[in-house]
This record gives C-alpha cells, sequence and structure tokens, in this order.
C-alpha cells in the first residue's frame, strides 16, 4: 500500500479490489462522474447535474426550461432529466470563434 494516497474514509466491499478502493477520485478507475466521457452518452442528467455542469443555478435552470430555448428536457413522471447526447448539442451550438460571432440556433 502507498502512502501517496489518503485511505478512504470507507471500508471496501468484498467485491471491491483494494486497490481501486484506495485510488482517489479523479483519477481513471475512481467512480467519479466525468461528464465529458463518451461512454455516457446516453446517460441521463438530473437538473442539479446539469447547473453543476452549465456553472448556473437550479433555479435559472428551471427558469429557462420554462421559457424554452435552451437543452430539451424529458418529463418522467415528476422527474426532469436532460440527455447527454442534448446537452452535447446544445454546448456544440454555443461555440464561437470570436465575440462578434452570432453563432446558429443558440446565438
Amino acid at each position: 500500500m502507498s502512502s501517496e494516497f489518503p485511505l478512504p474514509r470507507f471500508q471496501a466491499s468484498s467485491s471491491y479490489s483494494s486497490a481501486r478502493a484506495q485510488l482517489p477520485l479523479g483519477t481513471a478507475d475512481s467512480p467519479k462522474k466525468n461528464h465529458n466521457d463518451p461512454d455516457v452518452a446516453g446517460r441521463l442528467l438530473t437538473e442539479e447535474e446539469l447547473a453543476e455542469r452549465h456553472q448556473r443555478s437550479v433555479k435559472t435552470i428551471r427558469n429557462l426550461r420554462v421559457k424554452g430555448g435552451y437543452v430539451p428536457f424529458l418529463k418522467i413522471g415528476r422527474h426532469v432529466r436532460y440527455r447527454m447526447e442534448d446537452i452535447l448539442a446544445y454546448e456544440a451550438g454555443c461555440l464561437r470563434r470570436s465575440t462578434s460571432d452570432f453563432g446558429g440556433v443558440n446565438g
């Protein structure tokens, strides 16, 4: 066991290897969510996760959803979810080359 990583605060179950349990968050094998990982293309994000990703408040995300013109969303029962592919498409539409570039649909 290496002393360069702090010990985890939880007791690893027998299903996890002791090496994986001792990895800090943010490493390749850690359970931390990586929103830029292409493997999560089918993932659904909550409004809290989208707010964190876009550095906005949850209230702002809710207001933009009511107003329309933001990221398309799914309503599953009483839950609101955002598809990762819709988020990535919205973000791609926000890409600009200069401050005078109005862009496409999101500009």
